[in-house]
């Protein structure tokens, strides 16, 4: 049995801080974006003088059948080398073998599915969305590339992407409103496939210290019969 938690939880953690007056909305949106091997940057922002934090809050992409699907975006923020969020549209929000390539020609990858407001898939060619709070300090990088799988079958190919946010936006817990201080931040746990025996245990979210929010967790299961 494999099992990976695809988009797996992020925890977020603060301390108190001081409200401030709602900014500025940045952003890009984009039709026609490359999608190849090497990283595409997206959204390339650094606050405001005077803001205090920014709120990455809307993500949206399509594209071609089943590539746009696997794309990886991922999130740099305040500096990162490496990002603190990276995700694939089509295991972002509780959905992923439908996406797997032994999938790709059966039922089931045309589907449309959400979990509310919060993320889901509202076209049956892409369309995958998702409104997480993405809080950060002092800048924010987003790229897009391809799956490593797709450029072994010639990699460049096209979406339309949008990705928005607004400086000093207050930090709400979706579904809740609870909202924390701006120095809230997200880190994403993710366990990659792996195998498993019967009764293993496998942790879905690992946080040795600090206080932080589990906000969303998705598991993946494959189970293959034994020869």
């Amino acid at each position: 049995m494999a099992l990976a938690a695809v988009l797996a939880a992020a925890v977020l953690s603060a301390a108190a801080a001081a409200p401030a007056t709602i900014g500025k909305t940045f952003g890009n949106g984009v039709a026609g974006f490359p999608l190849c091997a090497e990283p595409v940057t997206l959204v390339n922002h650094t606050l405001s003088a005077g803001a205090t934090h920014g709120v990455l809050h809307h993500f949206w992409s399509t594209g071609g059948a089943l590539k746009v699907d696997r794309l990886w975006v991922e999130y740099f923020l305040d500096g990162e080398t490496t990002p603190s969020i990276s995700f694939q549209p089509s295991h972002m929000c509780g959905l992923a073998a439908a996406f797997l390539p032994e999938f790709n020609n059966k039922s089931g990858h045309t589907d449309l599915y959400h979990a509310g407001a919060m993320c889901g898939r509202n076209s049956a060619v892409g369309g995958f969305f998702n409104t997480f709070p993405i809080p950060f300090g002092k800048s924010a990088i987003v790229t897009v590339r391809s799956d490593p799988q797709d450029c072994a079958k010639g990699c460049c190919g096209g979406g339309y992407l949008n990705v928005r946010g607004t400086e000093n936006l207050p930090v709400v817990v979706p579904g809740s409103g609870i909202e924390l201080p701006p120095t809230a931040r997200l880190k994403l746990h993710k366990n990659d496939w792996q195998i498993a025996q019967p009764a293993d245990h496998v942790p879905v979210v690992d946080v040795p210290e600090g206080n932080g929010m589990v906000f969303m967790s998705t598991l993946s299961v494959e189970v293959r019969q034994a020869a």
